[in-house]
């Protein structure tokens, strides 16, 4: 027969063991605005907005820092520049990517074609946007 402060004993190691070695739940990167120089990220529980000069784009997923603060995202990336095609411009496949370290974040866009970035945005600042006027 086991005694109830072996029992508690266990329990409280047990709950140790998961607190340690992972149980917790990841925390992501701050929700609301990120701002910096031709860009601006507004980043909601589990789909944020993306806007550049001539761009935009959406991250369909939480945006989930590693231990060291760097992220991996899948998204979407429109060209918003240039001519309009008939039907009008078409979304790609995008792959968002970056570090966050306190109030301050790196991120870069890459698509099919093209690599954006990298851009600094810092917490609670509006982007720094322009009319489609801006060279990306």
């Amino acid at each position: 027969m086991v005694s109830p402060w072996a029992r508690r004993a266990a329990s409280g190691l047990a709950m140790l063991f998961l607190e340690v070695c992972g149980g917790h739940t990841p925390v992501g990167v701050p929700l609301g605005r990120w701002g910096g120089d031709r860009v601006e990220l507004l980043v909601a529980s589990n789909q944020s907005t993306v806007t550049l000069c001539c761009a935009s784009g959406s991250i369909d997923q939480p945006i989930v820092p590693d231990a060291s603060g760097h992220f991996e995202a899948l998204g979407t990336y429109t060209f918003e520049g240039g001519p309009i095609p008939v039907g009008g411009n078409q979304s790609v496949q995008a792959h968002y990517s970056g570090a966050i370290d306190g109030s301050t974040m790196v991120l870069k866009v890459a698509t099919p074609s093209t690599m954006l970035g990298p851009f600094t945005l810092i917490f609670g600042r509006p982007g720094l946007l322009q009319d489609c006027i801006c060279p990306l």
